[in-house]
């Protein structure tokens, strides 16, 4: 009989102090001792932070244990230069946010405006405008499967930026107009083959093509047309 006596006393002390804590915690809560006060946001640029920051704006005064953290990851990753996001509390009263966000690997020339396009043809904000980025111009209203090709292609840096004046994107696909006067329509689809076997073309008889555009959509093979791209 001593001996459950002794074995119940512990289990009473801790029920106790676990009681005394709840109470505590729901004193300091209902004190603001723990009311979301700070959100640190880390692998984001600052024009991406003001983003995310207009996001999470609303949390601020809430008990951090009512923060919602799957919930603001979620809405965090439906944006769209967020790839992934981890968000976790930081007592009393922080919310850290890890993100991953993706980069801009191609600027689309749509008239007057560049938009920043990501490897997946995601539209990114003005600030990932760069000068290093390579150019693509849409000439007419493209299909989003088309780009979906070219612009992954054209963001591994596939092109050498001292050879290549510009490039666009019409009905036939890519043309890449070199600036030795060289127009290389590569067309809608095997790019990274098209273009290589273009490379391999041997020098003296693309230079008969300066001025024109030289074909490569048809199999293992390059179609010299010696008329001006501008004319053809």
């Amino acid at each position: 009989m001593r001996h459950g006596k002794a074995v119940v006393w512990p289990f009473l002390i801790l029920s106790l102090l676990a009681f005394g804590g709840a109470l505590a915690y729901r004193w300091a809560e209902r004190r603001g001792v723990f009311d979301l006060d700070v959100i640190r946001i880390r692998g984001a640029s600052p024009a991406d932070s003001t983003v995310v920051a207009c996001l999470v704006a609303p949390l601020f005064g809430t008990p951090l244990g009512s923060v919602d953290i799957d919930g603001l990851r979620r809405n965090l990753e439906e944006v769209s230069f967020i790839r992934k996001a981890e968000v976790k509390r930081r007592w009393p009263s922080t919310v850290v946010v890890d993100l991953q966000t993706e980069t801009a690997a191609v600027l689309l020339a749509v008239g007057d405006r560049m938009v920043p396009l990501t490897e997946c043809c995601q539209p990114l904000p003005p600030d990932h405008l760069c000068d290093s980025l390579p150019v693509l111009e849409v000439r007419e209203r493209i299909e989003p499967d088309v780009l979906s090709e070219i612009v992954p292609w054209m963001g591994l840096g596939r092109l050498p930026a001292e050879e290549v004046q510009d490039a666009f994107v019409d009905d036939r696909g890519l043309t890449v107009r070199l600036r030795s006067g060289v127009s290389v329509l590569v067309g809608r689809s095997n790019l990274d083959k098209r273009w290589k076997f273009y490379r391999s073309v041997p020098p003296s008889l693309v230079r008969t093509a300066e001025g024109g555009c030289v074909d490569m959509r048809f199999k293992n093979q390059a179609v010299f047309d010696l008329r001006s791209e501008e004319g053809s």
